[in-house]
């Protein structure tokens, strides 16, 4: 499991993750200057039932751009 802190080299970090009463993991993926590579996310992700994914971004004081990856999933049941 992808824990906050969470970081492969120049295509982010892990910024966010909860789990909501009813099992669905929030995770969101954080880079400057460019949106976080969603195949090479996905490849961490591997093991759980990816739900929906979605790209926001922010750009900061100094036209700095991030680029936020997140994704919705669910653990596999084993049965």
């Amino acid at each position: 499991m992808l824990l906050v802190g969470t970081v492969i080299t120049n295509e982010g970090k892990v910024v966010f993750h909860d789990v909501t009463r009813y099992g669905l993991h929030r995770l969101c993926v954080a880079v400057q200057g460019k949106y976080p590579d969603v195949e090479v996310w996905l490849e961490m992700l591997n093991d759980v039932s990816v739900k929906s994914i979605r790209y926001t971004e922010k750009i900061t004081v100094g036209d700095l751009f991030i680029g936020y990856l997140w994704f919705y999933f669910k653990e596999q049941s084993n049965g």
